[in-house]
């Protein structure tokens, strides 16, 4: 078990890290941090992540998972209370299974509350994934990332105060390419969104879909 409100979870650079039953609570900037290196991870739970107050940092977000240029395994993985990104994979390979990632928060900026993320070229193959209270998207694909996955659950994606709200339960957007299957989502702003993208969906429930956009799919 990690504690602690000035350090950085667990890191790791040009390197392997294996974690195996292990929480990380009450750090700040990223519970788990990986750039170059391998992660494996099972029974991991990382929660209250808070962003740093040095405002001279290059990143104080407060991210709870972020894995850069580098290759994941994770299973029974939850992650809450992360500030502006739960789960971020950039440039990244992952194999994914049984997720979960709640409440996850806006941060310093506002303009996130995303629960997971895929860029920046990460290829990402997932199977069971729970997302609950995000605020921008449940799940994001961009900039060239390619996510596959099977059995997705959304719910509560308050949306942004902007003229149009945001608020997706997937978005995929920037020449992104986004498979699944066996998604439902509920009390969201919006259910499915491909801006310059390939999406393909298949067994797709949307419930609740409220705000000023009501739209299911664009």
């Amino acid at each position: 078990r990690v504690h602690g409100p000035e350090h950085v979870g667990s890191g790791v650079v040009s390197g392997d890290l294996v974690l195996e039953r292990v929480a990380v609570e009450g750090v700040r900037r990223y519970g788990i941090a990986c750039m170059s290196a391998q992660l494996r991870a099972a029974d991991l739970l990382v929660r209250d992540v808070e962003p740093t107050p040095d405002e001279d940092a290059l990143v104080n977000a407060g991210y709870g998972v972020h894995l850069e240029q580098s290759r994941a395994g994770l299973t029974r993985v939850t992650i809450e209370r992360a500030s502006e990104i739960g789960l971020l994979l950039w440039d990244t390979s992952g194999d994914l299974e049984d997720i979960r990632v709640l409440d996850t928060r806006p941060g310093p900026s506002g303009l996130l509350g995303v629960g997971g993320a895929a860029s920046s070229g990460s290829t990402v193959r997932a199977r069971r994934i729970f997302v609950e209270e995000a605020v921008r998207a449940g799940v994001t694909v961009a900039r060239g990332a390619r996510l596959e996955v099977q059995g997705l659950v959304v719910r509560r994606v308050s949306g942004l105060p902007f003229e149009r709200p945001m608020g997706w339960a997937v978005h995929a957007v920037a020449d992104a390419t986004l498979t699944v299957r066996q998604l439902w989502a509920s009390d969201v702003t919006g259910g499915v969104e491909g801006a310059r993208s390939d999406v393909t969906r298949d067994d797709v429930r949307i419930e609740g879909v409220r705000g000023n956009s009501r739209e299911g799919f664009v």
